[in-house]
């Protein structure tokens, strides 16, 4: 069994240790030691990392009570030395920490259970047996959770040997009644927890709800904690500045102008696309006049997307039966449509040729549509499907 040294004492950044056994899996190296301050992934918490001996400890896992550090160079002494990376650490411990704040203010307010934790570099997420979480809502549950903060509370670690001699009432149900760990925030949260936590609330610094979302009949509710928290908050008015900015304006200005801003656009690209249609009008009846008799349109569109293309092909099958082969250079993709009666399988065509000019795409009898991966191999099948039809 391994000694876990992060029990003992959660702010320990080094320590001394003897390397009990290493096994190679994988091409990397599985290594046991006789004591560790490297906790490793559990409870919903990411491992520790670090280095034993200046080599890097990139992961860390327990098993059968024995925790094995997995490192990509293989350590050559007996007697070695641990560091672990605290910053990362400590980050864990605000979040987990608050986590359970949060958790236990849920369950005040609302009766609410948390039934699913995810403590990740990027985010933090609980899910809340509660399905229509407000604003307001949310709004008390962050005021307790700063005022638990606020008030210094001691967190306590201790192992309970048996819950029913115990005069203490967890929030959550564990699957165990003897050998529990458990998490005391003063006397506002008891909890089952085997993961690492800062001594004392005022430690978590701060607790922000990011958004929240329906998920499998319960609330998902993101948030951060602490340091990041802070960071948080200088990219957000980072970008916030940037904005205003640019847009000439104070900041109690920003959302007024911007949705006068977005109106405008909309206005705007309703003006576009009236006069694109105008112009595709013009354009098919041009290409309809020069067509005569023919069946067949095949054009190649320089500057045009697919979804310009699209008005074209709409148009001209309003006035025609034909068959359009149409190149966009813009987005390399190449149509084949029709609309009456032609013995051609547009779907089949591009199924059994398109690989061969790497591209990729299908479709139906009448319409297929393919995309490629430059235009030389855009143009070089428009060709190959414009012989094959002529």
């Amino acid at each position: 069994m391994t000694i876990k040294l992060y029990y003992d004492n959660l702010y320990l950044k080094e320590f001394d240790s003897k390397v009990e056994k290493i096994e190679e899996i994988d091409g990397k190296y599985h290594v046991v030691l006789q004591r560790t301050a490297f906790y490793p992934e559990g409870g919903g918490q990411p491992c520790d990392i670090g280095t034993i001996d200046g080599l890097n400890v990139i992961y860390v896992y327990e098993k059968d009570d024995l925790i094995y550090h997995v490192m990509e160079e293989k350590i050559n002494k007996y007697k070695v030395r641990g560091i672990i990376d605290f910053n990362r650490r400590f980050d864990y411990m605000q979040q987990h920490t608050g986590e359970h704040i949060l958790s236990g203010v849920f369950k005040y307010l609302y009766g609410a259970n948390n039934d699913s934790f995810h403590l990740g570099e990027e985010y933090v997420s609980i899910d809340i047996d509660i399905k229509n979480l407000t604003k307001d809502m949310v709004s008390k549950v962050e005021d307790i959770a700063d005022s638990v903060i606020s008030m210094d509370l001691p967190v306590k670690t201790y192992v309970v040997d048996d819950l029913k001699t115990q005069e203490i009432t967890l929030r959550k149900k564990v699957n165990v009644e003897k050998n529990i760990r458990v998490v005391q925030i003063g006397n506002f949260d008891f909890s089952g927890c085997c993961g690492t936590h800062v001594e004392n609330t005022c430690q978590v610094e701060t607790i922000k709800i990011l958004k929240w979302e329906n998920y499998k009949g319960k609330t998902r509710v993101y948030f951060k904690c602490g340091e990041r928290v802070n960071k948080d908050y200088n990219k957000k008015h980072e970008i916030l500045s940037t904005v205003y900015q640019m847009l000439g304006c104070k900041l109690d200005q920003v959302i007024p102008i911007t949705r006068e801003n977005q109106t405008t656009i909309k206005s705007l690209n309703k003006e576009v696309k009236d006069l694109k249609e105008k112009i595709v009008f013009l354009e098919t009846k041009e290409i309809l006049r020069n067509l005569g008799d023919k069946k067949l349109i095949n054009i190649t569109f320089k500057d045009e997307t697919l979804q310009d293309i699209e008005l074209y092909i709409k148009e001209i099958n309003k006035n025609k039966e034909c068959i359009i082969l149409a190149l966009s250079e813009t987005d390399k993709q190449v149509v084949l449509t029709y609309n009456g009666d032609f013995a051609i399988e547009c779907g089949k065509m591009f199924k059994e040729n398109i690989k061969s000019f790497d591209g990729k795409g299908g479709g139906n009898k009448k319409r297929a549509q393919g995309v490629f991966e430059s235009n030389e191999k855009a143009l070089e099948f428009y060709n190959f499907l414009l012989e094959k039809i002529q």
